[in-house]
């Protein structure tokens, strides 16, 4: 029963105060910012977890703790900040409007991790004294900080292609017929096939950005 309260309290309910789900919103968003600013402050010049090779680093060295810790507090703010969003505007509990509010919340979390994190690695790539060599191997071969923003930004696709496929189950909630609909083909390799183009270039065109500057 406690548990139950808890996930009430934490994700909303009908019965709570329009000002206590957004005073809960504003701290998931703090949270959701500050965790992604402090995971890339925190790893992108730390010495024993970038510019090596996979294979040269130990578990200690990924220091799995910390980093389960951040992805914990960051989607629990994600689904946090979703629901009592859903609480708010959504009183007829509607499913589809509940998965639209969180995933929508995935996608604009994923940007904002993407833009943190290469912001402060682009900072920290002008400010650094090492060579040219050594910032593409440590900045942009590998490091933690340049991998974040790539997993933010895989967030943000995965999070817009749910969000448009629940919008789409909103709008047309007819099941699917068996009927071929070449317009319905080309709409779902669209919805895969830009996010999967994006995924590879767009790593591509902010590393090429980057090396300008080094």
């Amino acid at each position: 029963m406690g548990s139950i309260v808890i996930y009430y309290f934490l994700f909303g309910r009908q019965h709570q105060s329009k000002e206590f789900l957004i005073s809960k919103m504003v701290i998931y968003i703090i949270l959701n910012i500050g965790v992604a600013i402090w995971s890339s402050l925190k790893n992108v010049n730390d010495e024993t977890i970038n510019g090596k090779k996979g294979q040269q680093q130990t578990i200690s060295d990924l220091k799995p703790i910390s980093l389960v810790g951040t992805v914990v507090i960051w989607y629990i703010s994600i689904f946090g900040f979703g629901n009592n969003l859903d609480t708010l505007i959504n009183p007829s509990v509607d499913s589809n409007i509940m998965g639209m509010c969180i995933t929508g919340s995935l996608t604009i979390s994923g940007f904002i991790w993407m833009v943190s994190a290469w912001y402060i690695l682009l900072i920290n790539i002008k400010k650094s004294d090492k060579t040219p060599e050594e910032k593409i191997r440590f900045y942009l071969d590998d490091n933690r900080t340049w991998n974040g923003g790539i997993t933010g930004f895989m967030m943000c696709m995965a999070g817009g292609v749910m969000f448009i496929a629940v919008v789409s189950l909103y709008l047309d909630p007819t099941p699917p017929t068996n009927e071929f609909h070449i317009t319905g083909w080309i709409f779902i390799i669209l919805l895969f096939g830009i996010p999967g183009y994006l995924l590879v270039k767009v790593p591509k065109w902010f590393r090429k950005y980057a090396e300008r500057f080094i």
